[in-house]
């Protein structure tokens, strides 16, 4: 059995750090510009202008490639490089503009979100609530006057039976039955789904938190929040 051949040949470093090194190195990212022999290359910890010592061929703006070079009084001069995947049509709109333009607000709030589902987690663990998980797909939900609900069919293989199945709204059910039978002190941050509910406030598939501890009375689920929101704001925010 061949072994599956790697499209990385060099040791690499991130793009960052290329203006603090010197002497040879490699970095891998995308292009964002090549003319002739200078260009610019992108990763995830930023970008670094080079120049090559050849004018390449095979690469255009928008490729994934991965380049050796040496660092000196010169700038970053590359040696080599390898295509790792290419662009195909208009690459620098869509999704790359959603996520790298207008200041990379985008980019940037994905991670302020992953900090703050972090923080969350931090917060619950902390006052020993363990974190469940409750199926998505429901066969029935609570009888909720104001929230129509996203069905779908389930068919048995080598049937032609349906059953009828929903996106649950909220993990409610579930988790109040796990508190029947004794898990006291439970939350989950799920994905949840409501027919019908778009605008400024609303989406129809919507990330949630809920928790539930037993014999809270509702001044102390109300210190719960406060806390939650203060807990988080100063880890994210630092205030």
């Amino acid at each position: 059995m061949g072994i599956y051949p790697s499209r990385l040949q060099w040791v690499h470093k991130a793009v960052a750090e290329v203006d603090s090194s010197f002497g040879e190195i490699a970095v891998r990212g995308r292009l964002l510009d090549l003319d002739k022999d200078q260009g610019r290359i992108m990763d995830e910890s930023g970008e670094v202008e080079f120049r090559f010592e050849y004018e390449p061929t095979g690469i255009k703006a928008g490729d994934f490639v991965e380049i050796n070079g040496v660092v000196g009084e010169a700038g970053f001069t590359v040696t080599q490089v390898r295509l790792l995947a290419s662009a195909n049509g208009e690459w620098s709109g869509g999704d790359w503009e959603r996520f790298n333009g207008a200041g990379k607000s985008l980019r940037r709030n994905l991670y302020v979100r992953a900090r703050i589902l972090d923080a969350v987690h931090r917060f619950f663990y902390q006052r020993n609530f363990i974190a469940v998980e409750t199926p998505v797909l429901v066969r029935a939900s609570a009888q909720e006057e104001h929230i129509r609900l996203f069905s779908t069919q389930y068919r048995r293989e080598g049937t032609t039976e349906a059953e009828n199945f929903y996106l649950a709204p909220s993990p409610e059910l579930y988790m109040k039955r796990m508190l029947g039978v004794g898990l006291e002190r439970i939350f989950q941050i799920s994905r949840s789904f409501r027919n019908g509910e778009t605008g400024a406030f609303h989406n129809p598939e919507f990330t949630l938190i809920e928790w539930y501890r037993a014999y809270a009375s509702y001044e102390e689920i109300i210190h719960d929040v406060e806390s939650l929101v203060a807990f988080v704001a100063a880890e994210v925010l630092g205030q």
